[in-house]
Parts: C-alpha cells; structure tokens; sequence
C-alpha cells in the first residue's frame, strides 16, 4: 500500500486485473480490463446521454488501427496509463497464475534484486509540456525515468478518443466522507497528470478528441474527463455490476470489492 497524499492510499490492482495474459492454462480466464471497462461504460449514464442511449460495441478486428470501442459514429481506444516499470515490477513480483481441468494453480512472484520502478503518478513532478517534448524526440534508454515518460508521451499522443485506465484502488479514509474523498482524488489526479494533458492537447489540438481517466475509489469505478484545463469528474459505477471485473476479482478469492480493499490495506496489493 502506498500514499500520495497523507490523506489518499491507493494499492495497485492485482496483475490479473490490468496485465492482458496473465492468467496461463487451457481453461484461463481471459485477463481483458476492455472488456470490463465497455461493461462499465456501458452502465454510465453519462455515456447514455452522450450516445444518445446506444451502446459501445468492442471492435475484434484492429489490425489497421481501428479504435477498441465504437458506438455509431463515436470511437474511443483503451490505453494504460501506468509506467512500463510498474507493470514490468507486478508482473515479476505477483504470484502466478494457472488455470487446467478445473484447478487453479498459484504460483511463488520472481524475486528480481535491483528492480526500479517508477510511479506513474509521480513521473510528471517537476516536469513541463517543454521537458516532454524533448524527451519524446530524445531520450536516453538507461534513464528509466525518460524512458517510462517517452513511452507515455507515444501513448497520449494517439490521435484517437481515448480513455486512460489508472489501475490503481484508493481506499477510503473513516475520518474523510467519500464526497471529499471524491474531490481530493481528483484534485491529486489533475495534479499529477495535467501536464501530460496539456501535452496531448498541445501536439493534437485542445478541442479535436477527447480525453477520458478512470481508476477505482472504494466500490466504484470514477470517470473523469478532461475538459477547460481541468479534469472533471462526470460518471461513478459500481464495480459489482461488471461481471468481467468480478470474474477476475474471484481468481483472489475474493467475491466482493470490499474484501479486496480490506486485504489491500492490510498487506499491500
């Protein structure tokens, strides 16, 4: 578990969640967060309104860059925002998972000595559209900080809608209601990502796609929407109502969302 404020936890989500394959064997689940976010998509009224009450539909078919999700004429493509360290760093460290004849196998994490990662929440400190700009032109690949950046900056710089997935799960506060709680992640998620934003804006135009963020807050997942230099916070569902997300929650064996908050708080995730 860690902190970005004392105030805010968050625990990265279990590598079946977010890292596509992670799950081995003939009978394994298929580790897609798409497919659970369209779910999720798909229940917001904010997107109901917006798709004038269709629904998005996945795209199997993508070898000439076509979008993940289409509804009508609106198209949205998924992207991970998280460091190419971290994700390296869960899928090394995490137990291993294997699914055949009905068993489920769970195996030991590697152990790598000397590992670094880099928190993507904190890789824009200090950093301005300008030092981006440089680094996605140059960067050295033995400076792992320049290398997550310029790996992101390619990311946001799709000339797509797009719907930035934060796999992180911020855990509530007892002391904090959750309106406030709301407003701090969102305030601590522009702090840390508006620069990024500002970026894509200044390589692909302030108003031609949009930019969309979602992450989890206790039982739901929050989108935000980036929007007027700020980033807006427009829909919140519940993640129970994703059967994709559930079925991968229970390869924890967990079958509610609380117990996985519960058990990130105490050991970490």
């Amino acid at each position: 578990m860690d902190k970005i404020e004392n105030t805010l936890k968050y625990a990265v989500l279990k590598p079946a969640l977010f890292l596509n394959g992670f799950v081995k064997g003939k009978d394994a689940l298929e580790c897609n967060y798409e497919k659970y976010l369209t779910e999720i998509l798909n229940l917001s009224k904010w997107f109901y309104q917006h798709n004038n009450g269709e629904k998005f539909v996945m795209i199997s078919e993508q070898s000439h860059g076509e979008p993940d999700i289409v509804c009508n004429e609106y198209a949205l493509d998924y992207k991970l925002l998280l460091s190419s360290t971290e994700a390296e760093g869960k899928r090394f460290h995490s137990q291993q998972i294997t699914m055949e004849n009905g068993w489920i196998a769970y195996g030991v994490g590697a152990d790598v000595p000397g590992m670094r990662v880099t928190r993507v929440h904190r890789l824009f400190d200090h950093t301005t559209v300008e030092d981006i700009e440089r680094i996605a032109m140059n960067w050295s690949k033995n400076n792992i900080i320049e290398k997550d950046i310029h790996n992101i900056s390619r990311t946001v710089k799709t000339d797509k809608n797009i719907m930035l997935y934060l796999p992180y799960l911020f855990l509530r506060n007892d002391l904090i209601n959750d309106l406030d709680m709301k407003r701090i992640i969102r305030n601590e998620l522009e702090g840390s990502f508006k620069v990024l934003f500002q970026y894509r804006d200044s390589v692909l135009g302030t108003f031609k796609y949009d930019t969309f963020l979602t992450c989890l807050y206790a039982e739901c997942f929050l989108l935000f929407k980036w929007s007027g230099n700020h980033l807006q916070l427009i829909d919140e569902i519940e993640a129970i109502k994703s059967a994709s997300f559930y079925e991968l929650v229970s390869l924890y064996d967990m079958n509610r969302l609380e117990k996985f908050e519960v058990r990130a708080q105490r050991n970490g995730a």
